[in-house]
């Protein structure tokens, strides 16, 4: 042991653990992609004190949800896909935090989610199945003044010149080589 070093308290370091916070997931998932905000369009370093209308769930001045509040997991495998949207939760709502296989709105605000007392409610409600929350309660990306890269030339990721990433002239990328379409 080195002179004048403290020996590490390990009841206070096991007491000290927590769930993560939007810092824990933000420093990586945030900056993914080589950028904020660069690979997927949605998850920039705005949600790290984000206000009500950049995320209604995260707002620190309201909710304040961590991103473990939906996403609820072990090991890093977390609820929630963005490769295998769940429009249906079939294990049924529960609270934030609540254990699930999925994270969908419906996780905790049911599948009828609209005023049924009014005849668009109802509409509103009858394609809940088949249309996505997020088309309309989420109609925008790059929130929060961050921009966010919207085409990707897969053929030169990795890859610098002059120790700077670049684009291939003259290349117009086919569908499946461009990020999020909308």
């Amino acid at each position: 042991m080195f002179e004048g070093k403290k020996p590490i308290e390990w009841a206070k370091v096991a007491q000290s653990v927590h769930m993560p916070g939007r810092n824990n997931c933000g420093k990586c998932h945030f900056y993914g992609g080589g950028g904020d905000n660069v690979k997927h369009c949605d998850l920039s370093s705005a949600l790290f004190m984000p206000d009500r209308k950049t995320d209604v769930h995260m707002d620190a001045e309201g909710l304040d949800f961590s991103c473990v509040t939906c996403h609820v997991g072990e090991g890093h495998e977390w609820a929630g896909s963005r490769y295998e949207m769940t429009v249906d939760d079939k294990v049924g709502t529960g609270k934030p935090g609540m254990p699930r296989e999925v994270a969908t709105c419906e996780s905790c605000h049911d599948a009828k989610p609209h005023d049924i007392a009014s005849i668009t409610g109802n509409k509103l409600n009858s394609h809940t199945s088949k249309v996505a929350c997020e088309t309309c309660h989420i109609p925008e990306i790059a929130k929060g003044g961050v921009a966010t890269e919207v085409e990707w030339d897969w053929r030169t990721m990795g890859k610098l010149k002059d120790g700077e990433g670049f684009k291939l002239k003259e290349y117009t990328p086919g569908r499946w080589q461009t990020s999020r379409h909308l």
